[in-house]
């Protein structure tokens, strides 16, 4: 005990800290030593001067007056939508690569023509249906030998050829291909 109590005058007459103290302050202020120098700015000596670009003279000026430019007023954008033509009338006619030119279904079949109480005919098949169509008959409203919404324009006795619409796109067949 007595030397307990030695050790403990010793310490307070000269502030003496035990070494396990004194290397965890040193760990200390070199990790303090280390950041605070790592963040200091550096001092670079290149000076670099940015002059404003010099343009030539006859950009210097500003005109007066401008041209006009003359452009044409857009159209509202719902009649922009409704003019562009979407798909296909018929989406399960065969592919076509001219949009104006119109191909008949492969189940239709022009056989000849007829004359008869002074109207001229022409004998198709459609479906498995066999019949007579004439001029101005129109596909599933006047008959169910023609394509839906497809019209008979026009039958030629002396070409014996058969002439086909359908909206604004027309077919003609003849007899003899």
């Amino acid at each position: 005990m007595k030397k307990n109590l030695l050790l403990l005058e010793f310490k307070i007459k000269f502030h003496f800290t035990p070494p396990v103290k004194i290397i965890k302050r040193l760990k200390i202020s070199l990790i303090l030593f280390i950041f605070l120098t790592g963040c200091s700015p550096r001092q670079n000596k290149n000076l670099e001067i940015v002059l404003p670009p010099t343009y030539p003279k006859e950009y210097s000026d500003i005109p007066n007056k401008t041209k006009d430019p003359e452009l044409k007023q857009l159209i509202e954008p719902d009649r922009f939508v409704e003019s562009i033509k979407v798909g296909r009338d018929d989406p399960f006619l065969p592919a076509q690569n001219n949009s104006n030119q119109l191909y008949l279904p492969e189940s239709f079949d022009y056989l000849g023509q007829i004359y008869t109480n002074k109207k001229l005919g022409a004998f198709v098949n459609f479906l498995n249906n066999s019949g007579t169509i004439y001029i101005g008959e129109i596909g599933g409203v006047d008959t169910n030998l023609l394509p839906d919404g497809w019209l008979v324009e026009s039958i030629d006795n002396k070409n014996e050829t058969l002439t086909l619409s359908f909206k604004e796109s027309k077919v003609t067949l003849s007899i003899f291909k």
